[in-house]
């Protein structure tokens, strides 16, 4: 397996790939993990130029260690990085649970440092490279491993420097071993590098936060604005009802003591009761006649505007108060008609019409 090879081999303290040296065990290489004998196998052509250890032994640490400090040794060589894009999603939702957000982001640039030192102790933490970059810090982590070290960078993150992170775990012998190949992954490759922590990316997150924060509050306080609008809307509707209905008690009460003033010849008292049946009955006639304009007339007719009974199309005047004046043409659809009745009881011009035709002709 793949795994089991190793790229670098150790010769006299520093790190060879094996076509740089003899083949075999006359390499002279040790392993930079257990520091046993390797051969390098180099003569053949169809696999890559790899080590492996001469002899069987439990050695995992070869590859990855190697690889490791081959790619730091690289970095502080060349000090040179090509850096990956910045991009983050801040979202927050409003008081009506409509969504927002944001989209920060950056783009990646090269980077050439003025310095670089390798696994310098900062805080208690060590970094893979340190690089000054503008008068900068720029700390870089170099991943060998599947596995990420989540506590290093929690460490690295309170540091409150700007850090990076190149992953090679994935890359494969054939570019590891190409010096070429290698160097435009690990230093010109921005797919496989990002962001552990961007101070230029927190200040522009803020930023984005402070300027959602804001759209929010603005929205919110429309909504707040909307639903108070909605709530005087039904409120000023309950108290437009509550005062009609209060003025058909009123008119009645009216209506109950002009009876009681009448002289002696008229009824004494009409009771409320019997009076408001009467307009019930006047707005049945109403609602009656406009059932008739819709069965006879098409719906076209003529409404007094005393009485409100309709009247045939045309009509010169009121055939059931006897107006001659006020008659207006109007249209009634059967929707209409079937819902007429329960309209005009609840409106106050049949009160109205009861007050000012209070008998219509039979």
């Amino acid at each position: 397996m793949e795994q089991t090879l190793i790229p670098f081999g150790l010769l006299e303290g520093r790190l060879v790939r094996a076509i740089e040296v003899a083949n075999g065990l006359a390499c002279g290489c040790l392993c930079p993990g257990c520091k046993t004998s390797l051969i390098a196998a180099n003569a053949g052509l169809k696999n890559v130029p790899h080590f492996r250890h001469a002899k069987t032994v439990d050695c995992r640490a070869g590859y990855e260690s190697s690889l490791h400090k081959v790619a730091i040794a690289l970095l502080v060589e060349r000090k040179f990085i090509v850096t990956p894009d910045f991009e983050e999603i801040i979202s927050g939702s409003t008081h009506d649970g409509g969504a927002l957000s944001k989209v920060v982001r950056f783009k990646g640039r090269s980077l050439t440092a003025t310095r670089a030192d390798a696994e310098v102790v900062l805080s208690g933490v060590t970094p893979d490279v340190i690089y000054e970059v503008d008068g900068h810090q720029l700390l870089i982590e170099v991943r060998v491993a599947k596995k990420i070290d989540h506590d290093k960078h929690t460490r690295l993150r309170a540091l409150g420097l700007s850090t990076l992170e190149i992953n090679i775990s994935s890359l494969d012998m054939r570019t590891i071993c190409d010096p070429g190949l290698f160097e435009q992954a690990l230093l010109h490759d921005p797919s496989n590098k990002h962001w552990v922590h961007s101070n230029r990316g927190v200040q522009m997150v803020n930023e984005a936060k402070a300027e959602l924060a804001t759209e929010i509050k603005a929205k919110n306080e429309t909504i707040r604005l909307r639903l108070e609008a909605a709530a005087a809307e039904r409120k000023a509707r309950a108290e437009a009802i509550r005062l009609r209905r209060q003025g058909i008690k009123d008119f009645g009460s009216s209506r109950v003591t002009q009876a009681v003033n009448l002289p002696v010849r008229q009824p004494l008292r009409e009771d409320k009761s019997a009076l408001r049946q009467k307009i019930l009955q006047r707005a049945e006639l109403i609602a009656a006649s406009i059932q008739r304009s819709v069965a006879e007339w098409g719906g076209q007719a003529a409404q007094c505007d005393t009485c409100l009974m309709v009247n045939p199309p045309a009509s010169a005047h009121c055939a059931h108060c006897g107006a001659a004046r006020g008659l207006n043409p109007v249209t009634f659809t059967s929707d209409y008609a079937r819902t007429a009745l329960a309209r005009l009881k609840c409106s106050p011009r049949v009160d109205r019409s009861f007050e000012q035709v209070p008998k219509l002709k039979p």
